[in-house]
């Protein structure tokens, strides 16, 4: 990965066979608990390469936005049981990707957003919380599991883990 701009771009690495993703993880843990954590994806990962941003415990419990071609993944694993939903991805109009934890129903909202302003979340997923949020780590990658001759990397920008702020309804 590459910080340009202070933009980070992340790209697969070339002529590799198997799965191979590069990225960054981060070296703290953070609590998630009625936070939200978003990044800007300004380019996906391109030659059917895979985009990620995700936050979790370890490798086989987490929460993750993960972008292919024009399919957007939102999954969970808890104890490696992985589950999903693929909506639809457009670049523009969901440009933002922020997991939110709800702390009304203990859940974790998947959200996008044109550009990532108050009101323009929109819902894309709820998942019933299972995993601790107290010690969240945030990844964010790219990577395929076929060879690539040409490398071309996801952009990332404007990441943020912030509390969660209930604004009042304008009357």
């Amino acid at each position: 990965g590459v910080v340009q701009d202070r933009q980070l771009r992340v790209a697969p690495r070339r002529r590799m066979s198997g799965d191979h993703y590069s990225g960054y993880v981060s070296a703290s843990a953070w609590d998630m608990t009625g936070a939200c954590s978003q990044v800007e994806v300004l380019k996906q990962a391109g030659d059917a390469a895979t985009t990620v941003f995700s936050i979790g415990i370890d490798s086989n419990n987490w929460y993750r936005f993960r972008a292919v071609g024009s399919k957007l993944f939102l999954e969970n694993s808890n104890r490696g049981k992985r589950s999903y939903t693929v909506v639809h991805y457009d670049g523009t109009q969901q440009r933002f990707w922020r997991f939110r934890h709800d702390r009304s129903n203990d859940s974790v909202v998947f959200e996008t957003s044109v550009d990532g302003t108050t009101n323009t979340w929109v819902n894309r997923r709820i998942v019933v919380r299972k995993l601790p949020l107290t010690a969240m780590r945030v990844e964010l990658g790219a990577g395929t599991s076929k060879s690539v001759n040409i490398s071309i990397p996801a952009q990332f920008d404007n990441f943020a883990l912030e509390p969660y702020v209930t604004y009042p309804s304008p009357t």
